[in-house]
């Protein structure tokens, strides 16, 4: 939750969160808003959030960071380029073991 992209981070220091992350083996991976701070940091979406996988799914929604960009809706169009689905309206359901 609140990656916080701001471009002052370097990739690598996502990259080996993620590894950690991932090397847990998690069913399903959530962010829980704030995603990006700064317009300049959609750019950072791709390379940072672009390789993350798990079986049941990624799911986002935006937090009060992401919705003080002058339009929210990149994020949105980024995260959903990038195969990630957004909880801000609807509702998902997973189930493990499920076809």
């Amino acid at each position: 939750s609140d990656i916080h992209l701001t471009g002052q981070m370097s990739h690598r220091y996502y990259h080996r969160a993620f590894e950690w992350i991932e090397s847990k083996r998690p069913d399903l991976i959530v962010i829980a808003g704030d995603i990006v701070d700064y317009e300049h940091a959609l750019q950072d979406m791709e390379p940072i959030l672009g390789g993350l996988d798990a079986p049941l799914g990624k799911l986002y929604v935006l937090g009060n960071h992401d919705k003080r960009l002058a339009d929210p809706l990149q994020v949105c169009e980024r995260m959903n380029g990038l195969g990630w689905t957004d909880l801000g309206c609807q509702i998902y359901r997973a189930q493990r073991g499920k076809t």
